[in-house]
């Protein structure tokens, strides 16, 4: 099973220090550039991010450094309140996620992530699990924030795809082993995906797919049918499918190749049937789901 690895900052989230130092500018002692290579390009809050310091020894060392004359509430307000989420790729993941175990990895401090974490509790719920540096002492490229996304996962790092806006991060993870994504633009970030084997339904099919989990995850006693003769090629789709699947799944699974009349009985033991087998349609959707009740 691959493993796709999102990381926070300008992927799932987007952010810009502009808007809080546009609104202390009258308040600090430095000109704003100064505080952005400070934080960009002199590791200024590295240890914030590694989890070494508070957020008040942060606001501390923030303001002797820059002259700041902000209280430490005013302080959070302003410095956490840089963030939106990328609409685009957060729904990308909604879908990714019925199909791919999805896991966050970011350097990130602690009043950052409890702000995202209180305003958009319900997008950090997609993620299968996060690895955030504040919390294991540990940023980017250092290999043990790496080491806990592969001890996370259960998987080796070559089955891991690491998705980064950095390009220095990104080449450190790969020397480390890691197939790892420059994200740059959504459409790209989509082509690079398929490049590495990655299926990536469209935004219909993620929509068939989000209506077959809703209506599996509240149907208890269910079954999937496998339905096709393997020996004509496509035709054989469902039956392929149901052995493949076989003991994957909490779910019954039948591959009755074409003799479906012949588990009839046995079927009417189920409340939800779903039947897999190959068609022709008119979508350009690579599958559908179709109701016995549809005309």
């Amino acid at each position: 099973m691959r493993v796709l690895a999102f990381d926070l900052g300008n992927v799932v989230f987007n952010f810009d220090y502009h808007l809080a130092l546009e609104k202390i500018k009258t308040k600090l002692g430095s000109s704003p550039q100064r505080v952005i290579d400070a934080l960009f390009y002199e590791n200024f809050a590295q240890d914030f991010e590694k989890g070494l310091v508070s957020g008040y020894d942060f606001y501390q060392k923030f303001k002797k450094e820059f002259n700041c004359s902000l209280d430490y509430e005013e302080f959070k307000d302003i410095w956490c309140k840089i963030f939106f989420p990328n609409q685009e790729v957060i729904s990308f993941i909604k879908i990714l996620r019925l199909i791919y175990p999805i896991y966050l990895i970011s350097n990130i401090n602690e009043l950052h992530f409890n702000y995202l974490y209180q305003s958009f509790g319900e997008i950090f719920s997609l993620f299968d699990g996060s690895v955030f540096s504040f919390q294991v002492k540990s940023v980017k490229p250092e290999e043990r924030i790496y080491e806990e996304l592969v001890k996370l996962a259960g998987v080796s790092k070559d089955r891991i795809i690491y998705i980064d806006d950095r390009q220095d991060l990104v080449d450190e993870a790969q020397l480390l082993g890691f197939s790892a994504i420059r994200f740059t633009t959504f459409s790209k970030l989509i082509d690079q995906l398929q490049e590495k084997g990655v299926f990536v339904p469209t935004f219909y099919e993620g929509e068939v797919l989000l209506k077959l989990k809703d209506k599996l995850s509240v149907t208890k006693n269910a079954v999937i049918v496998g339905l096709g003769n393997p020996l004509r090629g496509d035709d054989g789709i469902g039956s392929i499918l149901a052995g493949d699947l076989k003991g994957k799944l909490l779910l019954r699974v039948l591959d009755v190749g074409l003799s479906l009349e012949n588990y009839l009985t046995k079927l009417m033991e189920y409340k939800f049937i779903l039947i897999v087998d190959s068609a022709h349609f008119s979508s350009s959707s690579r599958f559908e789901l179709f109701s016995l009740h549809q005309p």
